[in-house]
């Protein structure tokens, strides 16, 4: 057997159980199904806010060429047109949460 200089014979490296599992481990088989259900519905919404965010971008990416032929703009403007799109959304993205911060997060997307 090996031993590590500085650490006792039989303890192993591991990082132990996560948070998750150590809280799940205390609870009722009830209780238990409850928080994989709201962590299910979690990942539910997450992965559909991230598909809504994709397809926006997408659908800018695909109204661009009709953009540059209406309002008759040179590749460096619609180079400009992406850029200040990311910009905006990035900043509301990030007022979003800060109000979400200083308001609540309850109360923020009720008012929605």
């Amino acid at each position: 057997m090996l031993t590590v200089p500085g650490r006792a014979q039989g303890v192993t490296d591991l990082r132990g159980p996560s948070r998750q599992t150590v809280e799940l481990a205390g609870r009722t088989p009830t209780a238990r199904s409850a928080a994989s259900r709201s962590l299910g519905l979690a990942l539910i919404v997450i992965s559909a806010a991230q598909l809504m965010i994709v397809l926006d971008s997408t659908i800018v990416n695909v109204a661009l060429p009709t953009v540059q032929r209406s309002l008759q703009f040179s590749t460096a403007d619609l180079n400009w047109l992406i850029t200040a799109y990311a910009v905006t959304f990035g900043g509301l993205l990030v007022f979003g949460g800060r109000t979400g911060d200083l308001y609540g997060k309850r109360r923020m997307s009720s008012s929605a």
